[in-house]
């Protein structure tokens, strides 16, 4: 299981538990899997370990990445800052500048993954890149997310106009199912 959809469906506290809980030596966390008796975890398929189980590790980071989006203000200033960031570095290049910019894109990546799932009400406003079906369209409203797939949000406008667009012209507004909504106000805040 991704540690990203395991965030997103269980919450953050949830995954916060479960690295406070876990014996300092655990590599993974099962995740829903019921062993038969006797059985050892080497005999486990790839197909049910990718599906039940959790690497801690990947778990710990994906976590630290959601508290420093926080950290920063929330998602929209944490992409401004990835922004003058890549400007500075244009301007004097520096190995400890570059680790800076490709952690905060991996934090800003890991937070999308987690936040923009189907069911996410969203606010978009953004035109359209030339080359596709609806080339320089404007696009604006509020709408539904449908997937959140290869770096691009697909989802319906709620006149019923579809949409494909990158993360950063989505701002999600809640989510369908409310069971997270607190978690997404306090991540997506404007700062």
């Amino acid at each position: 299981m991704k540690v990203t959809t395991l965030i997103a469906e269980k919450g953050l506290a949830y995954a916060i538990n479960i690295i406070e809980s876990a014996p300092s030596n655990a590599t993974q966390w099962n995740e829903g899997y019921e062993f038969k008796c006797g059985q050892s975890a080497a005999t486990i398929s790839p197909a049910d370990k990718e599906k039940y189980f959790v690497d801690m590790a990947e778990l710990e980071c994906a976590i630290w990445s959601l508290r420093r989006i926080e950290a920063l203000g929330g998602i929209v200033a944490a992409r401004d800052m990835l922004e003058q960031d890549k400007r500075s570095l244009d301007m004097a290049f520096t190995p400890e500048n570059y680790i800076d910019v490709n952690r905060l894109a991996k934090c800003i990546q890991d937070w999308e993954e987690t936040c923009i799932t189907k069911g996410c009400l969203v606010e978009v406003d953004f035109v359209s890149e030339s080359g596709t079906i609806y080339s320089g369209k404007h696009f604006k409203g509020q709408g539904e997310v449908d997937k959140f797939e290869g770096g691009r949000v697909f989802g319906c406008l709620h006149d019923g106009t579809p949409f494909m667009c990158f993360p950063c012209d989505v701002l999600i507004t809640g989510h369908k199912v409310d069971k997270h909504l607190v978690e997404f106000e306090k991540l997506n805040r404007l700062g």
